[in-house]
Order: structure tokens, then sequence, then C-alpha cells
């Protein structure tokens, strides 16, 4: 009426701010008020805080984000030195601070009622307990609404003013442990993508339940822990199972991406998917052993390129149960010959050699082909290479064919036949482009038969052409074990500057791997190399440690080396100082050598 519009006309001409706040639940009557108020013009200017936009003309909104990771960090310790002034901080608190901060989504809130319960508890406790639930936080601020006395009352409240689909969509986006893409939700929702996108998402974004990324494309879509900690358990089991048969399947088709030149593409989109694999790995553990079957075996290239270690790692926790599938022996045995346990790894791989899935009893022939090489018996090499090979010529599979062709490759080089290491390389070769990974072995083994052939310098070129090709898609195996034969070659060709500046960071990195096999070659070769810089009881120390801890046979060009490495460094001492030094190395392990190797060839000249 006329009272009404006098009253907003003089609204209008204040020279003032006038803050709405929590307009949310009374939207319709925020936003007619505020249309009101314009109408008049005047100079008055108008905040409303909302979940939701008000729709109004002229509304500038602009959304209010979590805090970034240093002003949580600041605002949580002014909080807490308010609640309780001789609170003292530890200086190896940041980690376990910067995770209490993200847990409640770096909201001001959220970390107002962790400041208040952080004295009681502590950061590293206070993070245990959250992880059980957001019911420990509440608002230490008497008098307070209700619904902000705790963040899971104020997730409650916003639940009813959500449409029933909104609500459905946000329970289903739950299922996600992270960022994800509309694509991906609309396979596990099983709607129509247009529609969710136009409907209930654009609902969600709108009362800020759902964060939209659009730094990368496509845009990924994510929930805050403390609404997914609110939402999650309304998830039926029907949910689950879709969410977990999805990340297996699309495991599946990256997993077949990986071995074309559209590798890096596939990489990057296992790489996305980790935490969603976590997920659906418990999931299915739990509930539907085919599944978990099927989901590792679609990583077990992805896992042994990527030097990724977790799918080795479950694989190692169910090996006991009687119906442990093939996949997780394939998993097992590579991991194992890796560390260095070539007996175990021997029983796992044969166990899963006869597997009706290609893509595990190639992995396990594989294994079997590389215990061959570890340990000299190059037979054994020829056969399970030519397994491999016939493989992936019968089932158009560039990578199973270059595993079985880089496997004979090798053996034959070892063996002396180096012409023949040479050729078999390009040997039924597919047609087509390769996968970078794949030319960055078949290089690989071009230059151990360059190596083995004393072609030192196209040894040194064809090395550092796989190393390129593999760092490019980030494929980390190929790369180290690459890196271990241009150190050989570089210890050859006699420049030992250049030698140690390549060994040193690759051991180095190779403290903080579980890759047994090829640190041993690799310190091997630094005996070779230390004998030729003259520093002799480094050289003794590391091979008595080597003689006394390798779990790996020398043979060929590499047990020549150390042969002529060690008759040097006796044509030059007395036996008795030869045998101390070989003391001193006998029963040290290989942690050790790592770092006798490091101080030995960071000595000055």
């Amino acid at each position: 009426g006329g009272d009404e519009s006098s009253l907003l006309a003089a609204i209008a001409g204040l020279d003032a701010l006038v803050v709405l706040d929590n307009c949310e639940h009374v939207i319709d009557e925020a936003a007619r008020l505020v249309a009101g108020i314009a109408e008049h013009g005047g100079d008055v200017r108008l905040l409303a805080t909302s979940r939701e936009r008000l729709g109004v003309a002229a509304e500038c909104v602009q959304r209010v984000s979590p805090l970034d990771r240093d002003a949580a960090t600041e605002l949580l310790r002014s909080r807490v030195a308010r609640i309780d002034a001789a609170y003292q901080w530890r200086a190896d608190e940041v980690q376990v601070v910067d995770r209490l901060v993200d847990m409640v989504d770096r909201l001001p809130l959220g970390i107002e009622m962790a400041a208040a319960r952080l004295p009681a508890f502590g950061p590293d406790e206070l993070v245990d307990l959250l992880t059980d639930g957001l019911d420990l936080l509440q608002s230490p601020t008497r008098g307070r609404e209700q619904r902000h006395q705790t963040l899971r009352a104020l997730v409650e409240w916003s639940l009813p003013l959500l449409s029933a689909d909104a609500r459905d969509l946000l329970v289903t986006i739950s299922a996600f442990a992270g960022a994800t893409r509309l694509d991906d939700v609309t396979d596990v929702a099983q709607v129509d993508g247009r529609q969710l996108a136009a409907g209930p998402l654009a609902e969600l974004i709108d009362h800020s339940l759902v964060v939209a990324d659009t730094s990368q494309q496509p845009t990924r879509y994510r929930l805050f822990d403390t609404v997914r900690a609110v939402v999650g358990p309304r998830r039926s089991a029907d949910l689950e199972a879709r969410h977990a048969a999805w990340v297996a399947a699309t495991a599946g088709r990256a997993d077949r991406v990986l071995r074309t030149v559209d590798e890096s593409i596939a990489a990057a989109r296992l790489d996305s998917l980790v935490a969603e694999i976590r997920v659906a790995h418990r999931w299915a553990i739990e509930h539907d052993a085919d599944l978990a079957a099927e989901l590792a075996a679609a990583l077990l290239l992805y896992a042994q390129e990527r030097l990724w270690p977790e799918l080795a790692e479950w694989s190692a926790e169910l090996i006991g149960a009687a119906d442990c599938a093939p996949a997780h022996l394939a998993a097992a045995a590579a991991d194992a010959a890796n560390r260095g346990r070539l007996n175990e790894a021997g029983d796992l791989a044969r166990r899963a050699a006869d597997s009706d899935d290609l893509r595990v009893r190639s992995s396990a022939l594989d294994t079997l082909a590389n215990l061959g090489l570890y340990g000299g018996d190059l037979d054994q090499v020829h056969e399970y290479g030519e397994a491999l090979r016939t493989l992936g010529v019968d089932h158009d599979d560039p990578f199973m064919w270059m595993l079985g062709t880089n496997s004979i490759s090798l053996a034959l080089a070892y063996g002396g036949d180096v012409e023949s290491a040479k050729t078999v390389l390009h040997t039924d070769r597919p047609s087509g482009e390769l996968a970078p990974t794949i030319r960055a072995w078949l290089d690989y083994a071009a230059a151990e038969a360059a190596l083995a052939g004393g072609e030192v310098d196209q040894a040194l070129r064809l090395v550092e052409r796989a190393i390129r090709a593999g760092e490019s898609v980030r494929s980390g195996f190929v790369v180290s074990v690459a890196q271990v034969t241009r150190l050989s070659a570089l210890s050859r060709a006699g420049d030992g500057e250049a030698a140690i500046a390549a060994f040193v960071p690759v051991l180095r990195q190779y403290r903080f791997t579980h890759d047994v096999t090829h640190v041993v070659t690799a310190l091997r070769n630094v005996v070779v190399l230390l004998e030729r810089l003259g520093r002799d009881r480094a050289a003794i120390e590391l091979l008595g440690a080597l003689d006394a801890s390798s779990t790996t046979d020398s043979y060929g060009g590499e047990l020549a080396d150390l042969k002529a490495a060690l008759d040097a460094i006796t044509a030059r001492h007395e036996s008795g100082a030869i045998a101390s030094w070989l003391a001193e190395g006998n029963g040290r392990d290989l942690a050790w050598a790592t770092e006798r190797a490091l101080d030995a060839l960071s000595q000055p000249a």
C-alpha cells in the first residue's frame, strides 16, 4: 500500500549501506523488498547475503570463496589465541594444521568452530576425531542461531531449500571422492546431461553447495567436505555400485588408449581418477570380487609405468586369499621382482600367467622374462619373450609386442649376438605411430645393444632419446631403467665429471623407491666408475655390500667390467687392505651402499 511505498522510498533516499543477512530462507520476500527499494532510485546501497541469488535487476553477485591456505591458518591461530592465550603451537604441526583447515573447507565459520575445540585436543587428535564426523564442532558463540551452532546443522538446514531433484543430485555427486566432470556425473546418475546442467546442477551451484571449477576444461564440479560428510550417508548401495562400475569401465577404456599414440591423454585421465579408484577399489573388495579384479587388470600397465605403488599394495594384502584374482597376482609379482624378491615374484607370475585376460597374462609373462634377465637365464628370457611377441602380433597390441621384442633383443645382446639384437627390434614391428612409452622402451633396448657392441656414443644418443620420450608422458619406469643404461654408457665413455653428474640424481631418486633390481645395476656401474676415478677403497667397500646384499646375478659385459675393475684395484693394493675394505662392505644393506656411493661420488677429484 501507500505506507509501504513511502517506506521503500525513504529507505531508497538514505545515504547508507543497508545489509540484509541470510536471505535464502526468505528469498522471495527479500527479492521483493530489494526490487521495491531499487524502483525508487536514490543513494542507498544494498548488501544481501544469501546462499542463492535474489534474481532482481541490477543485482551484482560476488561469490564468497573459501579462504586461501595462509589466510585460513592465520584465522585459526588468531581465534585460538582469543580462546586460550597460553596455547603453544609446535613447529612440526604445519601439515596437520593444513589438513585441519582443509577439513572444514577453509570456511570462516568452520575455522571458528575448530579453533574452539583445538586447545582441548591439539591439531593431530582433532583431525582424527573429525575424520569420523563433524558433530564435534560447535560454535563457541552463545545465542547464535541453531543452524549456525554446528556445521552439520548449517548443511542440514540448507537441504529443504532445494528441489527433490537437486537433493538427489547432491547425493549422487557425493559418491565421487574428488572433483568430477558433468559427463561423469551423468554416467553414474544415468540421467540426461543437458537437463541435469540446466536444472538441478545449476540449483546446487546457486545454493553454494557445489563448487564449479572453470579453470580447466571441461569444468570440474566438487562438494565441500562438510557437505559430503552430511549427505554421504544418504547414498544407496545401488549408487555406490554404479560408481564403482563406472570407475572400472572408465579405467578400462583409458588402459586401451594408454597403449596408443594418445597415451598422454589416457595417462592424464587416470591421474585424475586416482581418488575415485581408491573408493571403487574399497567398495569392490567388500562387495564384488569380479569388479575388483577387472579394475586391477585395467590398472596394471598404468601402475607399472607410472610407478604408482597402490595397486601392488592392495594386491599384496589379497595374496593369502584363496580366491585372489590373477590380476592381483600379476601386480604383486611385478612389484616383488622390482624389490628383488625373485623367487616370490616367479611363483606369483606363474600363477597369473594362465589368466584369460590378456593384460594380466602379458604382465605375468613380462615379469617372468625380466626374472630371466635378472638371473642370467637367457633361455627363459627367449621363451617368455616369444610368448609375449606372439600375443602382441595375434591381438594387434603394440605394447605386448614391444615387451616380447625387447626381452628377446636384450637376451641376444647380453648373449653376444649384437646384430640379431638390433634386427629383432624391427621384426614384425606394428605399422603407424607408436605410443611414446613404447618408443622409449624400444630405444632403450637399442641402446643396450649398441652398448654391448661397444658403440658408446650411439648408445648415449638412443638412451637419451628414450628418456625424453618417457618423460614426455611421465612414464617413470622406463625413464628410471633407461637412466641406468645412460650411467653405464657414461661410465664406459670415460667422462668422469659427466658420469658423476648423472649418477648422483639417479641414486638420490632410488633412496625413495623399492626398485632393488635396478639400483643394484646402478651401483655396479658406480663400482666401475669409482675404480676409473681412483677411489679404490670406496669401490671395494661398495662391491662388498653388493656381493652380500644383491638378489640379482651379474653376467655378460657387466660382469666383465666388474672383474676388470677388481683386477685393476688388486694390482694397486696389498691383499690385506682389499680384504679389510671388502669386510667393511659385507653385511651392509642397499641403503648403506647407496649412501656410500653418493658420498664417494661427491668427493673432490
